[in-house]
């Protein structure tokens, strides 16, 4: 059985974390920083058995870091 409540937990700890993250509009746009702090997030929190990752808010984010840590397989998204 999966931890489902995690997509809350996931999304609000994101959400939080990019609201303090100075941006000036300049420099990174927002997508690059959901997408690092995503990545930091997801990989450096023992998530568990949390199996509801695609219904996060950053579930488009999720998906690449689960590619790229070997989670999922990149031809299922072609």
């Amino acid at each position: 059985m999966g931890w489902s409540s995690a997509t809350e937990i996931f999304d609000g700890a994101v959400d939080v974390a990019l609201h303090f993250i100075p941006w000036d509009g300049n420099k990174q746009p927002p997508g690059i920083l959901a997408q690092a702090v995503v990545e930091k997030m997801y990989k450096d929190i023992d998530w568990g058995d949390w199996d509801t990752q695609d219904e996060s808010i950053y579930a488009d984010e999720l998906t690449q870091v689960r590619i790229d840590m070997g989670e999922l397989d990149p031809e299922d998204f072609d």
